[in-house]
């Protein structure tokens, strides 16, 4: 069985077939629940604050490529940001613990950053911000091209970031698609 290629994705690119894929298995949808250590959280309701955040993004001017920052625990906040930001084709720093908000926020060269400058999510997941709040400008141009920045955890050597495009996602969906959408299925990420 091959992986399907984003060019075999009957017209759709890459971030288009993301998208299709938060919307279908998030959008008005009880499944999946999400659990988290303070909350658990329904695909519906991810979904409903995820709009919030791109509201937001939209709100303060952010385009494709931007980079942000996502440096919060993981909750339902953490997921809203992500998928509001997959949506709108920012790139987001995922970051390990051990950076400062501030030496992210320069390192990744971010325009704003969850956890970073007072920009939080409340129980809810929704935006929560500082009075008079601006999001930063950035030096460098966007990188339209790269969805995530992960760092790996260094199995093989030394840990490093790892820049991942929507096909790089799109191809990993669709690995794993038929092993996780079965009916039932319980999947737990630790």
């Amino acid at each position: 069985m091959t992986a399907q290629v984003p060019s075999q994705m009957s017209g759709q690119t890459a971030h288009q077939h993301i998208r299709a894929a938060l919307y279908d298995g998030l959008c008005g949808s009880a499944e999946p629940a999400i659990v988290f250590p303070e909350a658990t959280s329904s695909a519906a309701s991810l979904w409903v604050a995820s709009r919030l955040w791109v509201d937001f993004f939209r709100a303060n001017k952010l385009v494709a490529g931007d980079r942000v920052v996502l440096q919060w625990p993981s909750s339902p906040g953490f997921v809203a940001f992500l998928v509001a930001a997959m949506w709108e084709g920012l790139t987001t720093a995922i970051v390990p613990p051990g950076m400062t908000p501030q030496q992210s926020m320069k390192f990744f060269d971010a325009r704003l950053g969850l956890g970073c400058g007072g920009l939080e999510a409340d129980s809810a997941a929704c935006p929560v911000l500082p009075e008079l709040w601006l999001p930063r400008s950035a030096v460098g141009k966007p990188t339209p091209d790269v969805r995530l920045l992960m760092r790996t955890c260094g199995t093989s050597g030394c840990p490093g970031w790892v820049a991942m495009s929507d096909e790089n996602i799109s191809s990993v969906l669709d690995s794993h698609k038929s092993r996780l959408v079965n009916r039932g299925d319980v999947v737990l990420s630790i």
